[in-house]
């Protein structure tokens, strides 16, 4: 297994985060090649092994060589370009970001449960057991523009969704399952973010799952919160004046660490990886990484998962 050491202190910034630091090294857990672009990737929260979107070409680009590559939970491909059982994905463009929404009562490996697809200007809904029919769900008739990432209240899995282009937060309430609900309410804007562009977003905190942390990328990275109401504000959570300047951020992660909120972390286009703490510090604990993109997290594995598309690679990371 391979080693990467701590690196150096970067910047500061003020939020509500575990005194837990990730302090020594890390530890790959495994690392698969051969991937196209990488840019999202989660776990199977029940069936185990994980899900890595591959975008092919340029983000953004309607070119139909987008798919989805499965792993089993060692790392190893179980499928390089998947489908559920007996169903045939819709053909993806450019897929990003990936979640997950498992009811409360799927507890089994055979029971329904949702993966989350950002492509482009709309979000696919795949019950991955390929039970369910697959929801796509298009945005561009409301002025949907790129979106980048998706971030599920795990209550009522409600989807919100970074939109890079539009620079808007999106909320989508899908329908789940096969029986419509009725009164069933359509996507909506949460949020105009301005000058703002979002890059990737995350649920985070111990008050339940109505707090959301904004990246913002672009030449001047930045790092925002808010809630998921409709007409809520955003509060800016700045590094310092005499910072390094934080550039292309990319991905975005919240670590649970009980009983507190939990403690960031970031990826940069620049390669680095970095730790953000709650005493105001920000840390580089990886360089040289190629390309780094979302981030996605194993909480039963504790493992940090870093899709790589300067490599076509992806690394499963041991968190301290």
């Amino acid at each position: 297994m391979r080693r990467f050491p701590a690196l150096v202190l970067l910047a500061t910034f003020s939020i509500a985060l575990s005194p837990a630091f990730a302090d020594g090294p890390f530890v790959e857990a495994f690392r698969v090649e051969g991937l196209a672009d990488p840019y999202g990737f989660v776990c199977d929260p029940v069936g185990g092994g994980y899900f890595i979107s591959n975008v092919d070409g340029a983000p953004g680009q309607k070119d139909g060589k987008g798919s989805l590559t499965r792993l089993k939970a060692d790392g190893s491909v179980a499928a390089q370009k998947w489908s559920p059982a007996g169903k045939k994905l819709p053909t993806l463009d450019s897929p990003q970001g990936l979640a997950f929404f498992v009811p409360a009562d799927s507890t089994e490996a055979d029971q329904p449960r949702w993966l989350l697809i950002a492509d482009r200007t709309r979000i696919l809904v795949v019950d991955v057991t390929g039970a369910l029919p697959i929801l796509d769900l298009e945005l561009s008739g409301m002025g949907a523009k790129h979106l980048l990432d998706l971030a599920v209240d795990p209550h009522d899995g409600t989807v919100y969704a970074s939109d890079r282009g539009a620079r808007r937060i999106w909320a989508i309430l899908p329908e789940y399952g096969a029986k419509p609900r009725g009164n069933h309410p359509g996507p909506r804007v949460v949020l105009d973010l301005g000058e703002i562009q979002p890059s990737a977003i995350t649920f985070f905190g111990t008050g339940g799952s109505n707090h959301l942390l904004v990246l913002g990328g672009g030449k001047k990275g930045s790092l925002h919160r808010t809630t998921v109401t409709d007409g809520a504000s955003l509060w800016a959570c700045p590094a310092p004046a005499d910072a390094p300047a934080l550039e292309d951020l990319r991905g975005l992660i919240a670590i649970p660490r009980e009983p507190s909120t939990g403690e960031l972390y970031v990826t940069s286009g620049n390669g680095s990886l970095l730790h953000w703490s709650p005493n105001g510090v920000i840390r580089e604990v990886l360089s040289g990484l190629a390309g780094p993109a979302d981030l996605g997290y194993d909480p039963r594995s504790k493992l940090l998962l870093v899709p790589l598309a300067g490599s076509d690679s992806a690394v499963a990371l041991r968190v301290p």
